[in-house]
């Protein structure tokens, strides 16, 4: 009853939430439902990311948006209580993913023509330090960037898709953002595993060293769930899952939608996806498999 009015907490204009993102009727096309995400925060704060439609750019802009424990503006963040993408990037862009940590507050999704990773300081201004600007885009035909992961060490992992036939996309960036030149020699890894399949990486962690990705399986207009591993040097790790560094799992009966992934503490990882037999989804699929075969 301290959050909000009565619990709820609706965000008015100008930050208003954007309902012009890609429906999920299309496996091709989606990523997220919408750009909406929040992450809670040892400090009591509550980070938010979402878009909003903004004078003189065509279409929505990312935004961050930062609220204290009892859901008020956190006005002591960028003085406004949010942060826009269109302080230093004017381009139709929203946000997938936010990882707070450190002080510093990264989050990736995609802008203008490319994938986006950015990093914030902890009052809200762009970290300078950060690709020189506070973002790095990578470019490319339909690229976006759906999840990302701090290593550690502080480098980042970020994965999604691109390409119009869907490619699985992941990279790896310094803590300055700069590309991880002893990531796959500096080049992003374009996955398809073979070339029947059409592949959309949602989600990503990382554990004892190695890089676990998990998304949409494509085969025609028929989706599936795959989750790979990978070693720091981009190779897939054939210790994981008899020698294939890959799974796709036989949900005979489904048609499941991949949405996401977390690593449980002892490294078991869950895959979230739901069964779509039509436009509407009609349940919810938790996966587990074990990290250590």
């Amino acid at each position: 009853k301290s959050f909000g009015n009565d619990g709820i907490l609706i965000l008015n204009p100008p930050l208003e939430i954007n309902f012009d993102q890609p429906l999920t009727s299309d496996v091709m096309q989606s990523g997220n439902t919408s750009s909406s995400r929040s992450v809670h925060t040892q400090d009591g704060k509550i980070y938010v990311i979402s878009s909003a439609v903004e004078p003189g750019i065509a279409g929505s802009i990312a935004r961050v948006m930062r609220y204290d424990y009892d859901g008020e503006p956190d006005l002591t963040f960028n003085k406004t209580g949010y942060t826009s993408l269109s302080e230093v990037f004017k381009a139709r862009s929203s946000f997938n993913d936010i990882v707070v940590q450190d002080g510093k507050i990264t989050v990736c999704g995609w802008a203008g023509s490319g994938a986006l990773l950015a990093r914030l300081n902890f009052d809200g201004s762009f970290d300078k330090s950060f690709a020189g600007d506070g973002y790095k885009l990578l470019e490319g035909q339909d690229f976006q960037f759906t999840a990302l992961a701090v290593l550690p060490d502080g480098r980042t992992v970020a994965t999604g898709f691109g390409f119009s036939n869907r490619h699985g996309l992941l990279a790896a960036y310094t803590p300055g953002g700069q590309i991880d030149r002893t990531f796959n020699q500096g080049a992003p890894v374009y996955e398809n595993f073979d070339n029947s399949a059409s592949v959309m990486f949602m989600g990503i962690g990382s554990n004892d060293g190695k890089i676990i990705v998990s998304g949409r399986y494509i085969v025609g207009q028929t989706p599936q769930v795959v989750t790979a591993r990978y070693l720091v040097e981009v190779q897939r790790d054939t210790t994981f899952w008899k020698g294939k560094g890959c799974v796709i799992r036989d949900l005979s009966g489904y048609i499941p939608r991949a949405w996401g992934m977390s690593l449980q503490a002892d490294g078991k990882i869950l895959v979230i996806s739901s069964h779509h037999p039509g436009y509407f989804g009609r349940a919810v699929i938790v996966t587990r498999l074990l990290n250590s075969v």
